[in-house]
């Protein structure tokens, strides 16, 4: 008779996205991923219904009383006050989260916290240079970068041929202004005008949230309707898909489009590599971490260690006029010489096989897990 073997209970917080998807709820063979609520959810909950707005502290904050079944906690973007030992993936820093209200630090220099993750070695970089030199003794030690995992979705590079077909760009994501959308669409409506052919796919919900309806206080929506209703020929807006239909999109396309001004990593750029797209991104950031110019363009925005200035309407439109002459630059690069991008989607390819292999990654969370339950 053979004997079932249970597999280890760990628990996640609860309201977290498609980011959450990507680095904790995966399937493991030794773990089983459960998403539970807690006290501080709940009251989050309640508190954001009511303020319209999450609560400072209970956002972050995860407690389960002592009552839930799991041995161990791995959170996103949160730290725990369980008696349990517990793991962080963070996608920023825990500075940016301080307040009146609440200190993250609190609970992470606790011996229940076991580690702290970071998807990329921007994120990593930049806590170490916010750290309260009181906590770095604590804090450092649990400290590590582990990149999402991304599986191949193709089997070859792109070889299209670009001598009768026009090069087929696609960009996906909500926020399309935050996203660098417009200054995309008008670069390659520049280019259009002087005569280049191709397509443009954009896929997501474009007014999404404040950040988007109030970016620029001008009248960059209603350029947007104009311009895609008059050239359908070149622009198509498919409004929200299904991660299937967005995918089956993504393989008939050439290029993938990512030019954000404050994307914290932007894990449609690995599904485009691993779909064979090379990418266009801005250098701000994650991007460089992943893309590079062996594989992809990087619209040059800043030097190192520099963050865009996006808070007043004045900086929000210079770097907008940065960066479309940028992407003009990238886009016109790109449709003088399409050969180029077969050779750059085999380099992303390899890139993703070697750098995000889902394997690697889930045996490298399996020994943090079991390391978390030992030391406890």
């Amino acid at each position: 008779m053979s004997i079932r073997r249970h597999k280890i209970r760990v628990g996640t917080n609860m309201g977290v996205d498609y980011c959450q998807k990507r680095n904790i709820i995966l399937p493991h063979r030794q773990f089983v991923i459960h998403r539970e609520w807690d006290i501080m959810a709940i009251m989050n909950r309640v508190y954001s219904r009511l303020n319209k707005e999450p609560h400072p502290r209970y956002n972050w904050l995860h407690n389960d009383l002592g009552l839930s079944r799991s041995r161990l906690f791995h959170l996103y973007n949160g730290v725990s006050s369980s008696s349990k030992p517990w793991i962080t993936t963070v996608e920023s820093s825990f500075t940016e989260l301080q307040s009146r209200a609440f200190d993250p630090f609190e609970y992470l220099s606790r011996d229940t916290c076991k580690a702290m993750l970071h998807i990329s070695q921007w994120s990593y970089d930049l806590q170490l240079r916010q750290l309260n030199p009181d906590m770095k003794d604590l804090i450092i030690p649990k400290m590590r970068v582990l990149h999402p995992p991304q599986a191949l979705l193709t089997e070859g590079p792109i070889c299209n041929d670009f001598g009768r077909e026009a090069v087929r760009f696609i960009l996906v994501g909500n926020a399309f202004f935050r996203k660098g959308g417009y200054e995309t669409l008008i670069g390659l409506e520049r280019l259009r005008e002087e005569g280049y052919t191709f397509t443009l796919d954009i896929v997501g919900e474009m007014f999404y949230g404040k950040l988007n309806r109030r970016a620029f206080g001008d009248e960059r929506p209603e350029n947007v309707k104009t311009i895609v209703a008059r050239n359908p020929r070149y622009y198509t807006l498919h409004g929200m898909l299904s991660n299937e239909k967005t995918l089956a999109l993504i393989r008939q396309c050439d290029v993938g489009l990512l030019p954000s001004l404050m994307e914290r990593y932007g894990f449609v750029v690995l599904e485009y590599m691993a779909l064979g797209l090379p990418v266009v991104t801005t250098n701000q950031r994650v991007f460089p971490e992943v893309n590079h110019s062996s594989r992809g363009w990087l619209a040059q925005l800043l030097t190192e260690q520099q963050e865009i200035k996006w808070r007043t309407v004045k900086e929000k439109r210079t770097t907008s006029a940065l960066l479309e002459e940028e992407l003009y630059r990238v886009f016109r690069t790109i449709l003088k010489c399409p050969e180029q991008i077969s050779d750059k989607s085999r380099q992303a390819i390899q890139y993703i096989a070697k750098n995000h292999n889902p394997d690697v990654f889930m045996k490298d969370i399996a020994e943090l897990y079991f390391q978390a339950l030992n030391d406890d």
